[in-house]
């Protein structure tokens, strides 16, 4: 009979930072690996990354350059991250097949010279014919790196080559999504300037204007509705981008949302209206914005609340009074 073994060990790359290695479910003769999940997440340099649980091997199998990269692959992407031109021109030379090398997060060199914001680097790699529609392991592309990294000059470049606009990770999103998230207003600006798909889904049904609404980003939920973002999509909870400002407390937003359309009526898959979070959480001028633009207020949810009953449950007396004071039974 075998046994299987787990351990954990910590090595160090070049190229990346910690790699957490496990002997998950390895038989101790090392020719069958069983696996319990096909990715792991990590940091590794600040940054959250899906490991592939077959890359993740025991300590012998660290010494294969089958299973990681040769030393000159290491190198070369060592030096496109620190922008080196010379020693990447040196190492191709040499080994012409590492224009395309990928690390074990599947980053190429291009992917990372637009991760990390190495213009030269990625001009070079450019001339050289390197693939930029390539994707990694979470299905990320050179340009939704650059995208979220806050690099306009890259994406630029990028989608001058040749890149994919529309192109997407396994979550989803395009482009759009991490220049959103991370609140990269020039970025947007552009993207919709190139027509990229502004209603575009994730896997969660967000889309851009939702993220934007979330972040409480007022400049980019103007982009994206000026722009012809729908107003009323929903996300895998049903909740629209007012009923999420309006339950983060940002009025702007909601203002914004309301005078552009946003049905101040829609529910949630609990059945809640904005009013009822806004009544719920005591936000006073949300809640008069909303019954001033027709908001019902004898709305009920799944458990039969009202935004009075919620309001008075609550201790918030003025939002109960406006409330009767507008209909509310």
């Amino acid at each position: 009979m075998k046994f299987l073994i787990f351990t954990t060990l910590i090595t160090v790359f070049p190229v990346f930072s910690e790699v957490i290695v496990l002997n998950n479910g390895k038989e101790i003769d090392g020719k069958v690996i069983r696996r319990t999940k096909k990715y792991i997440k990590i940091k590794v340099n600040g940054k959250l990354k899906k490991i592939p649980v077959s890359l993740l091997l025991n300590s012998k199998d660290l010494k294969s350059k089958q299973k990681f990269q040769s030393k000159d692959s290491e190198f070369f992407l060592t030096a496109t991250r620190e922008n080196n031109i010379g020693r990447m021109k040196a190492y191709l030379k040499k080994s012409p097949g590492l224009l395309n090398t990928k690390n074990s997060f599947g980053d190429t060199a291009l992917m990372i010279a637009s991760d990390n914001g190495k213009l030269e680097a990625l001009q070079f790699l450019i001339s050289k014919k390197a693939k930029i529609k390539e994707k990694n392991n979470d299905g990320e592309t050179a340009l939704l790196l650059a995208a979220e990294g806050g690099f306009l000059s890259i994406v630029k470049l990028l989608l001058r080559s040749g890149a994919d606009i529309n192109a997407r990770n396994f979550d989803g999103e395009n482009a759009l999504f991490g220049a959103t998230e991370k609140g990269f207003a020039d970025i947007v600006k552009f993207l919709i300037e190139k027509n990229i798909n502004i209603n575009a889904k994730n896997v969660n049904r967000e889309t851009a204007l939702l993220i934007a609404c979330d972040r409480g980003n007022l400049d980019i939920v103007k982009l994206l509705i000026y722009n012809d973002a729908n107003v009323n999509s929903k996300n895998s909870e049903r909740e629209t981008g007012l009923m999420i400002a309006v339950d983060r407390g940002y009025s702007e937003i909601a203002r914004v949302l309301v005078h552009n359309d946003a049905n101040v009526n829609a529910k949630n898959k609990f059945g809640w209206t904005s009013l009822m979070m806004a009544s719920y959480n005591g936000y006073f001028p949300i809640v008069k914005l909303l019954i001033d633009n027709d908001a019902n207020v004898n709305s009920k949810n799944k458990n039969n609340e009202t935004a009075l009953s919620m309001a008075i449950q609550n201790g918030h007396s003025e939002i109960a009074d406006l409330l009767k004071e507008s209909g509310a039974k």
